[in-house]
């Protein structure tokens, strides 16, 4: 599961991964197949793609989009 710094993501950025924290299988071998398939949406749009038409995503919903509000801003 993926761990995420909240601090330098869009605070509008959603995934059902940010809300769970419980590994069940701390033993089972992981691989990249949760972080290829997860979901993200804006909670300000509340779909796919955030207020500037751009598909939301940790690895794009940071400083320097346009929409993007920080947690320490």
């Amino acid at each position: 599961m993926t761990k995420y710094d909240r601090t330098t993501l869009c605070i509008h950025l959603r995934s059902k991964n940010m809300y769970t924290d419980v590994d069940t299988e701390p033993d089972r071998p992981r691989d990249m197949s949760t972080q290829l398939t997860e979901v993200f949406w804006c909670v300000r749009t509340m779909h796919p793609c955030g207020p500037d038409d751009s598909l939301a995503g940790a690895d794009v919903c940071r400083r320097g989009r346009s929409c993007f509000e920080g947690l320490l801003d």
